[in-house]
């Protein structure tokens, strides 16, 4: 790890040799003898970045999973309130069967999606160690996958 003073150092050996803008006001660092910007102040340091490090297949791939998981999570919720509601003031528990009877492929969807969605968290290293096409593959995956369950469920909730 490199100490306060070694890591400006190395800033300030780096821009006596390239030119860079600071990422602040875009005032040129070149032959820059401190680790502030003498524009705008802002301090600096020394990075090293991957421009192959892309994240926008992996945020689809949260996306894809989080979005189903508030919606089912949204829809089980208003139909455990309704339910409990409706036996409470009628005071028939048939009410409740009919809900988890009816409401069981969104309990199930909503479940999968968060085991997936944990999966994906802890998993996410390999993720991003796999070639693009598999990321790829694991995204339209879980989209083919979200989307018929929601079909499905849909389906179930209207064939009854």
């Amino acid at each position: 790890m490199c100490e306060a003073g070694q890591g400006s150092g190395l800033l300030t050996t780096f821009l006596e040799q390239n030119d860079a803008p600071c990422p602040v006001c875009g005032h040129s660092l070149r032959r820059l003898q401190s680790s502030e910007c003498p524009d705008c102040g802002a301090a600096l340091e020394l990075r090293l970045g991957s421009k192959d490090f892309r994240l926008g297949t992996w945020i689809a791939l949260l996306l894809t999973l989080a979005i189903p998981l508030e919606f089912t999570t949204l829809l089980v919720g208003a139909g455990v309130v309704r339910a409990v509601l409706d036996t409470h003031s009628h005071g028939d528990l048939g009410f409740l069967h009919s809900y988890i009877h009816g409401m069981w492929p969104l309990i199930v969807q909503w479940g999968l999606t968060v085991s997936l969605l944990i999966v994906a968290i802890r998993w996410r290293q390999r993720f991003w160690k796999r070639r693009r096409w598999v990321q790829r593959l694991w995204l339209w995956g879980a989209v083919v996958l979200m989307g018929a369950t929601l079909v499905a469920s849909f389906w179930w909730m209207g064939a009854r």
